[in-house]
């Protein structure tokens, strides 16, 4: 897995939570944790 970030604007960004869900049975899924922050500086 990945993330793909495009980001515009600067600032710190939390990265989400993983979320997995089965597409024929819903009820089963997982629910990660959020892991760190993206930092984006303005480039001048």
């Amino acid at each position: 897995m990945f993330y793909l970030v495009r980001v515009v604007t600067p600032g710190r960004y939390v990265v989400p939570a993983t979320f997995a869900e089965d597409m024929y049975r819903p009820e089963i899924r997982g629910v990660g944790k959020p892991e760190g922050e993206i930092v984006v500086v303005d480039k001048k």
